[in-house]
């Protein structure tokens, strides 16, 4: 022992000896070798020391977000479009339907703007027809409306029907047809009677069963009125037949068993349960067959569906109405463009025949936008609309076509505008602030946002909102048509969230910072 402390001791003083001799401070050598020991030194304590505060303030370094309100971005009515620019010097007024003339509203030499009433026919049978037609298109939306109520029904029945079938199989499967399985579990489940020819089919479909009976139960706690519920339903028809060939099975080969296995008692109460099990299967299959054919009914006769009732009155009385906003506006007389009045060839009461020329208005540096709308376009868009051109040229809408063209399957729109910034066949974009009476409430304006606002996973499609504590929470949402660079949001967000405006790079359970500008 004293010799191991003595050999210890001797190592210590040798080191130590060494150490001295090497940071010598009487040397030149020892004192550099010193000092970068101690540089070395002092360095690593401050890295260790300052480490934690970086890593924090990278923590911390979170990104910044944009968010808006979900109504600032849908409740937009004004409508984006492209139009070409063309110079129109004079334009002529002509009587478009015939009638007595019951007012003048300018007069000869008059500067008047473009849209401005020249003058206007007797149209009292006119107005009553397009009161008329606004009456029966609103009453075609309220039945549409009605008949949703009926769709609504309809999918919810056809969900409980799919739930109820799987409750039925299960326990016919479970509760009765495995009591004549010796292991229900197994590959091969093993039947405990004399199957004859069935064996096969019963071990095979029992088997089969086991898998199926767990996807059903998933399906049933995932489903919902939104899903294909016509190709559910089918599927739990095809699950409930295979159901109902075991029983029947089972029914074939159960009064040909002998008593060796089973009393004649025990056998017929085997009997008994098969009976009530396969008129379980039987009333399963007809109230599935009922649940298809009320959903086929009710999407015929709601709204929204492939070929619908609802849908059809809607567009048929629709089109009735515009075509009694064209008779109407037929007996009112606007100038298309700006100008002064040059002729006024009409007064009160004289009766007009078609194409009877009324006034000349005159303006050399009126221009003319030309746009086209789609049919769904029609409803946000009236004569008198203000236009916005390019970024801050004003403009009027003066005249619309009563009807899709033939040529390019859009409306036609017309639009003046006498800014000297425009010229003679440029193509300009196109804002449309509606004034329009037939602009839908704002409950009934299709929610949008931007694109960017949309993040894609593999099995959802959510946007983002922020948490009190600053991260970011996911919502679900279902998307539809493109607008541009927005899209149309139909079912997961309210107009009164806040969103965040670009998610790209973005996951739930981000921690972010909003920005205020």
């Amino acid at each position: 022992m004293q010799s191991m402390f003595m050999a210890v001791w001797t190592a210590i003083v040798s080191t130590t000896r060494d150490l001295y001799s090497f940071f010598a401070p009487t040397s030149k050598a020892g004192v550099v070798r010193f000092g970068v020991l101690l540089a070395a030194l002092i360095g690593l304590g401050w890295f260790a020391l300052h480490e934690p505060a970086v890593q924090s303030a990278a923590t911390n370094d979170a990104p910044g977000v944009r968010v808006a309100a979900v109504n600032a971005l849908a409740g937009d009515t004004s409508l984006s479009l492209v139009g070409t620019v063309a110079a129109v010097d004079q334009a002529t007024i002509l009587a478009e339907a015939s009638g007595r003339v019951t007012s003048v509203r300018v007069t000869l030499g008059q500067e008047i703007a473009a849209g401005t009433i020249i003058a206007t026919l007797e149209n009292a049978s006119q107005y009553a027809s397009l009161l008329q037609a606004e009456g029966a298109y609103e009453a075609a939306v309220a039945s549409a409306a009605s008949s949703d109520v009926g769709v609504t029904e309809a999918r919810n029945s056809a969900v409980s029907t799919f739930k109820s079938a799987y409750v039925t199989v299960n326990d016919v499967i479970l509760n009765t047809v495995d009591d004549l399985i010796s292991d229900p579990r197994a590959q091969t489940p093993g039947i405990r009677i004399t199957a004859f020819s069935y064996t096969n089919f019963l071990n095979t479909e029992r088997s089969a069963f086991n898998q199926l009976l767990t996807q059903w139960q998933q399906e049933t706690l995932a489903i919902d009125t939104s899903d294909d519920l016509q190709g559910m339903l089918r599927d739990a028809k095809i699950r409930t037949e295979r159901a109902l060939a075991v029983v029947e099975a089972f029914l074939e080969v159960l009064p040909r068993q002998d008593t060796s296995t089973y009393t004649e008692t025990e056998l017929s109460v085997f009997q008994n349960n098969f009976v009530t099990a396969q008129r379980s299967l039987l009333s399963t299959l007809t109230a599935i067959n009922a649940a298809q054919d009320a959903l086929v009914r009710s999407e015929v006769s709601g709204s929204g569906g492939i070929v619908s009732a609802a849908d059809a009155q809607i567009k048929q009385a629709l089109g009735t109405l515009r075509a009694a906003q064209a008779v109407y506006n037929k007996t009112i007389l606007r100038s298309p463009i700006s100008g002064s009045v040059q002729s006024l060839d009409v007064r009160t009461g004289d009766y007009l025949s078609g194409f009877t020329e009324v006034a000349t208005i005159a303006n050399p540096n009126a221009l003319e936008v030309t746009t086209y709308l789609n049919s769904s376009e029609r409803d946000r868009v009236a004569i008198g609309d203000t236009v916005t051109i390019g970024t801050d040229i004003l403009g009027t809408v003066t005249a619309i076509a009563p009807s899709v063209s033939a040529q390019t399957g859009k409306i036609e729109v017309k639009i003046q505008s006498q800014s000297e910034s425009l010229s003679n066949g440029e193509t300009v974009r196109l804002s449309i602030d509606s004034m329009s009476e037939t602009v839908p409430a704002e409950s009934d304006v299709p929610i949008s946002i931007p694109i960017t606002a949309l993040k894609v996973e593999t099995d959802r499609t959510v946007v983002f909102t922020v948490t009190g504590e600053n991260t970011l929470r996911a919502h679900e949402v279902i998307t539809g048509p493109l607008l541009g660079t927005s899209v149309v949001i139909t079912e997961g967000i309210t107009r009164d969230m806040e969103i965040v405006l670009d998610a790209r790079g973005l996951n739930e359970g981000d921690e972010v910072t909003v920005l205020t500008n």
